[in-house]
């Protein structure tokens, strides 16, 4: 085994700046290591974040695991005023140190090569949002540091944050054609693939180890996506027909992965209970196709539940080409939606109980043990309908979203749109949880609209994403960016009763008009929101005028490249972050490199984290360090990523905490506050006093030093909030000493007064104004009675001298308390 060590210094970091956990946690960690109890050590605490505070002047760095992936990864944090330019990274021990032409870092070793992304940096406004900074390395031999763009703001805080967290391929030499992705509460990655021959990386205990033609291959990776959990084949053992491929993913909350498929695998394994096991129902010989939902252990070591769905025609399409989705309400029961040819699809307590022409949507109800129907459903109209996706709603409602060339898919009378725009159209149905029909609705222009994924708020509301080759409506307030001549993604919020828009909006992403091909196919490939309620999608891209796929600064990719990525602002009222993604693409339809497919059904969690798979038949989509397999296939393979598109914070808490001037031992400072309101304080003064919990305390510091004040706010409820629950800031103190400090004793003489003046001193001590602690203002006072008396006279410098003077009484006068008859 060869290994290479460099080192990365902070050049001019302070030798031992403050250290703090943050986050503490519940669990500890015990070190009995060895046979010397001097060296073991018990409940050592763990942290989820470090914070090392003025590593720099102004500038903190923070060390925490990423909430979804538990990977570490670190921050800079400068407060307003700190110098981005103080922050100098020196590499020793490397074969070579390179900037690449994306901006990011290439780190020669013996044993290979290193990246380090691209820096992204943002300030956070007064209002609370989230503005994004161009932010570069710069390279000076061994030494990198960072600049930043037009738009930071000096007097604002700063963050430099990296954003990927992995990026890997299957590693299959016999190639595969990826499609699904889902993540469990881990942040553990899940990819469903159709496998395009042997050799597939199936792991000990699989529940199908020997590869047979056209079989499902299914790997969970590892949040950091450095090593293979398990992998499986899934599917018959070859008919002559086999033909096995994944169409969508769920997970539940016991980890367990349900997959839904479309086969032609007679043998494909189902379970005793199943509600059918038999391909086609017995009526379709070898040229059936069918539905099957399949659930598997946490471990990927064995079916609990398959069965068959499907009647004696074809469901869904062959490979990638027509989409299905499914789902799984708060119960564990499974929503199906697909399409079908089929006159005798299995239908129960339906809605619209037979076909409405050549090709219908079909939604169907199973129990979780999938051995029986709760409902089912055709839905459509005389032409062709597709039924792409389906949600459960916070309330048990059921929503499908879809296309149409029907002209009376039955969407009812009180939608927003209840007659066909045009063309192909989108279509949001909304169905009871015991599968009546309860309202529905066209989406989209005179052109052709794809309605694909669907997702809702803790309100109930309805957010829908497509694809469109017309001027998708767009509501003001929104961000949109449509360039001539071009297919977009839209971006659609609804009423829950489908009736009126919340908003809506549209973003170019590829040339040409995308919609007109077989089952009007499809460009987003992932949508969600997070629990702040922004809005994240990816889809394919092209090379496409301005202002079409609009880039961020500090994209990860500012080029061209196969995918499109975005992150919006809830309602869609502003574009936070977007890149490039994927093989380099010159064209302004989808990139050769990374081929579209129809049925593409990706993952976003309620953090923001994407999780995605592409079919990838190039050789420049990249990995990171130290993923599971770095090279691809000479064919097609599954280029996986998870990328973390949130922006950092959440919907973080405002903290923010004016620098004092400097001030003169002993110094009375007024902190000011200016953090966001229902929060509560925690002040460390820096110099060994106790916590104070006023929102705006004044502290008074006796001797001179340089202290760090630290504010630790934390809201008073984190119930329905997203973001971080505590945040912190961290402002230096400079506390001056006095020009000079002189005590001074006297006395009085029989009463008699005594004046009290510094410029009779030797030396003297004389100045522009003089401040008595009695409140005079003179050079010189009179005093009557023994006490201390201080002046502070301005000489002109950033402190005052003071002289104290400690008047008592002269013992020659003194006079006892007591008198005795004999004078004693």
């Amino acid at each position: 085994m060869a290994g290479h060590a460099f080192r990365v210094t902070m050049v001019g970091a302070a030798p031992a700046p403050a250290l703090t956990g943050e986050a503490r946690q519940a669990a500890f960690h015990n070190y009995f290591l060895g046979n010397d109890p001097a060296h073991w050590a018990a409940q050592v605490p763990l942290f989820a974040g470090v914070r090392y505070h003025e590593a720099y002047p102004g500038i903190d760095v923070r060390w925490h695991r990423q909430a979804d992936s538990g990977e570490l990864e670190y921050d800079f944090e400068l407060a307003p005023g700190a110098q981005p330019a103080a922050i100098r990274l020196r590499y020793d021990g490397l074969d070579g140190l390179v900037l690449t032409p994306e901006g990011h870092l290439r780190l020669r070793t013996s044993v290979g090569e290193l990246r380090e992304q691209a820096p992204a940096a943002w300030q956070v406004s007064a209002s609370g949002q989230r503005r994004p900074v161009p932010c570069r390395f710069v390279l000076r031999g061994r030494e990198v540091s960072f600049a930043l763009g037009a738009g930071y703001n000096p007097a604002q805080r700063l963050v430099i944050d990296p954003v990927l967290v992995f990026a890997t391929y299957s590693g299959s030499p016999g190639g595969m054609s990826a499609n699904c992705t889902a993540a469990d509460a881990a942040g553990n990655m899940f990819t469903g693939s159709f496998v395009l021959g042997p050799g597939y990386p199936v792991t000990l205990g699989a529940i199908k180890a020997n590869y047979s033609p056209g079989n499902i291959g299914i790997s969970k990776f590892s949040a950091t996506g450095s090593s293979l959990i398990y992998a499986t084949y899934l599917g018959g053992n070859g008919n002559g027909f086999g033909e096995d491929y994944p169409l969508d993913f769920d997970i539940n909350a016991a980890g367990e992965l349900l997959v839904l498929a479309a086969t032609r695998s007679a043998d494909y394994p189902t379970t005793a209970t199943a509600f059918d096991r038999t391909l086609g129902s017995g009526g379709g010989g070898g040229f059936a196709r069918d539905l099957a939902v399949t659930r598997l252990n946490a471990a990927g070591t064995a079916i609990l539940a398959s069965t068959f769905l499907g009647g004696s025609g074809e469901e869904a399409g062959g490979f990638s080409s027509v989409p299905a989705a499914l789902a799984q309400d708060p119960a564990g029961d499974v929503l199906v939606v697909s399409s079908t040819i089929s006159a005798d699809y299995p239908v129960l307590n339906a809605a619209q109980p037979t076909r409405g022409g050549g090709t219908d949507g079909v939604l169907t109800r199973l129990a979780p043990d999938l051995s029986r129907l709760r409902w089912s459903t055709y839905l459509g109209g005389v032409a062709e309908d597709l039924a792409n996706d389906v949600k459960v709603a916070p309330g048990g409602d059921v929503y499908v979203c879809g296309s149409t060339l029907s002209f009376n898919m039955p969407v009812g009378t009180g939608g927003l749109l209840p007659n066909a725009p045009g063309g192909r159209d989108g279509f949001v149905l909304r169905y009871s949880a015991t599968g009546t029909r309860l309202a529905g609705t066209f989406l989209g222009t005179s052109a052709n609209d794809v309605a694909r994924f669907l997702d809702s708020d803790a309100t109930g509301s309805v957010l829908v994403a497509g694809a469109s080759d017309g001027a998708y409506p767009r509501t003001g307030g929104t961000f949109g960016a449509v360039a001539p001549n071009t297919t977009g993604v839209f971006l659609h919020g609804l009423s829950p009763g489908l009736s009126s828009t919340l908003f809506s909006t549209q973003i170019s992403v590829l040339g040409f008009s995308q919609l007109n091909g077989f089952n009007g196919s499809n460009v987003v490939t992932a949508f969600g929101r997070d629990d702040c309620g922004r809005l994240y999608f990816s889809a394919y891209a092209g090379a496409i005028a301005s202002p079409g796929c609009p880039i961020t600064p500090g994209a990860l990719f500012s080029q061209p490249r196969a995918m499109y990525l975005a992150t919006l602002a809830e309602n869609a009222s502003a574009l936070l972050y977007a890149t490039f993604l994927g093989e380099p693409n010159q064209n302004q339809s989808v990139s050769f490199g990374t081929h579209s497919h129809f049925a593409a059904a990706n993952y976003v969690t309620r953090a923001g984290v994407l999780y995605h798979v592409t079919c990838s038949t190039g050789q420049a989509f990249g990995t990171t360090p130290g993923a599971y397999s770095a090279g691809s296939t000479t064919g097609n393979d599954a280029a996986a990523f998870k990328f973390d598109l949130s922006p950092a914070g959440g919907a973080g808490i405002l903290v923010a905490v004016a620098t004092p001037p400097a001030g003169c031992a002993p110094y009375a400072v007024q902190f000011v506050n200016n953090s966001a309101s229902s929060l509560l304080y925690s002040w460390d003064f820096g110099d060994g006093s106790p916590l104070d919990t006023a929102r705006a305390p004044r502290h008074t510091y006796a001797t001179a030093g340089t202290y760090t004040a630290r504010l630790v706010v934390t809201r008073r409820s984190t119930g329905n909030i997203c973001g971080a629950g505590s945040a912190t800031a961290s402002v230096p103190v400079a506390v001056l000493p006095p020009a000079s400090m002189r005590l001074v004793t006297d006395s009085l003489d029989c009463g008699r007064p005594l004046v009290l003046d510094p410029t009779r001193l030797t030396p003297f001590v004389s100045g522009l104004a003089y401040t008595w602690s009695t409140g005079a203002r003179t050079p010189a006072i009179s005093v009557a009675a023994p006490g201390r008396y201080r002046v502070e006279v301005d000489q002109g410098r950033p402190c005052p001298a003071v002289v104290e003077f400690v008047v008592t009484l002269s013992e020659a006068f003194r006079l006892p308390n007591v008198l005795t008859a004999n004078g004693d």
